[in-house]
């Protein structure tokens, strides 16, 4: 995950923080990941890069949205608010409701090269897009 910061001249931008590399005054928001819970910091030295600055908050994949929602909760608690959040991929619609907890408008600002339908096995041994409650087969 990544926070940039951009100049409001919109010459540069910086990197803020990565999953590898944050830290906040012993504050950190757990992030949920399949194998272990990641915690997510942001390095102090690198606040002011985001402070006052147009933010956007991007990662590779959303999926659930335990990450992203964990970024975003992150950066409030240091009064940063990205205008947007980003993805190389949006994998399925189960970000959404993670997303509207914690404010209304983060589905609509949320972004993304491509989005891909949460998948299962058929009986055919072949892989479908699953099937949504209150869809027909």
């Amino acid at each position: 995950m990544w926070i940039i910061a951009f100049h409001l001249s919109f010459t540069t931008n910086s990197c803020v923080c990565t999953k590898q590399c944050l830290a906040v005054e012993q504050r950190s928001y757990a992030i949920i990941h399949i194998h272990a819970p990641t915690p997510l910091y942001i390095d102090p030295r690198m606040l002011p890069l985001a402070e006052g600055r147009r933010v956007a908050l991007v990662d590779d994949v959303i999926s659930s949205g335990a990450s992203i929602t964990a970024g975003l909760k992150l950066l409030r608690s240091k009064d940063i608010d990205p205008i947007v959040v980003g993805a190389a991929m949006l994998q399925s619609e189960r970000w959404r409701p993670a997303l509207c907890a914690i404010g209304e408008s983060w589905p609509e600002r949320t972004r993304a090269c491509f989005s891909t339908p949460l998948l299962e096995r058929g009986e055919d041994g072949l892989w479908h897009p699953a099937a949504t409650p209150g869809s027909s087969p």
